[in-house]
């Protein structure tokens, strides 16, 4: 490299970057969540790392548009599905052309908080995003969150009723969960920040409890179908209200 010149370099794996941090003395199951968490992202590492503060990213330090929130809420989702766009916009209270139009300039750059690939949308490390973003959140907020979380976890799977030599065949004739996965998995996991993190939200009080509270109602009086429709949620939902998992498998 000569002199002032400039040479990009690739971001680093998630396997290496944790492997680093073991080398650097973090301990092994820390340095994978950092790794994981950081979306191999070294300015979101620095700033998930108490002893290695970063720089405030510019999209943090004044208050966000309501569609970044909304964003932060679902987690992630896929512009080609129609009920995840109509679930954006519920959460936003906007259109979603309006919500996508307002996110474009937080999409592409090195430290931005969203990844657009191909028709998908997704934070790109949600505890990053969570911990700089969620004092922002409302209780109005909250609510439509708690609606959406509902309507997305407890959609029923069309599959459900399909036998089981002909599931995986099920996308070609057109049966398909109405939500894609990466709109259930995005809710999912905000509710595992919300139950870890809810004290940033300043305006709501008790916000932490209300991730229980979403867990209980899915899972209470649920029937074969509502079980079979969240297998693929289980860990997810158990870690953001243990014990309310635990009393419905109990039950």
């Amino acid at each position: 490299v000569t002199s002032g010149s400039v040479r990009a370099l690739a971001r680093p794996s998630r396997e290496g970057l944790a492997c680093a941090l073991v080398h650097a003395g973090v301990a092994e199951p820390r340095a994978e969540a950092l790794a994981r968490d950081s979306a191999r992202n070294l300015a979101v590492l620095r700033r998930l790392m108490p002893s290695a503060p970063g720089r405030l990213p510019s999209w943090a330090r004044e208050a966000p548009p309501r569609a970044l929130l909304a964003a932060l809420l679902v987690g992630g989702w896929d512009e080609n599905g129609e009920a995840d766009r109509a679930c954006l916009a519920q959460v936003a209270d906007l259109p979603y052309e309006t919500v996508t139009a307002a996110l474009l300039p937080y999409v592409g750059d090195f430290d931005s908080p969203l990844q657009k690939i191909g028709s998908t949308w997704r934070i790109t490390s949600p505890r990053d995003a969570w911990i700089l973003l969620a004092r922002y959140l409302s209780g109005s907020d909250i609510t439509r969150f708690e609606a959406a979380a509902q309507a997305v976890l407890g959609a029923a799977d069309p599959r459900f009723h399909m036998p089981d030599q002909d599931l995986g065949m099920a996308a070609m004739r057109g049966v398909r969960a109405p939500y894609s996965g990466l709109l259930r998995h995005g809710i999912a996991q905000v509710l595992i920040l919300l139950a870890l993190w809810g004290d940033e939200i300043r305006t709501v009080a008790h916000a932490a409890q209300r991730a229980d509270a979403i867990v209980r109602a899915l899972l209470r009086h649920a029937d074969a179908q509502r079980w079979w429709s969240l297998s693929g949620d289980f860990q997810l939902l158990a870690e953001a209200s243990p014990p309310a998992f635990l009393d419905a498998i109990e039950d």
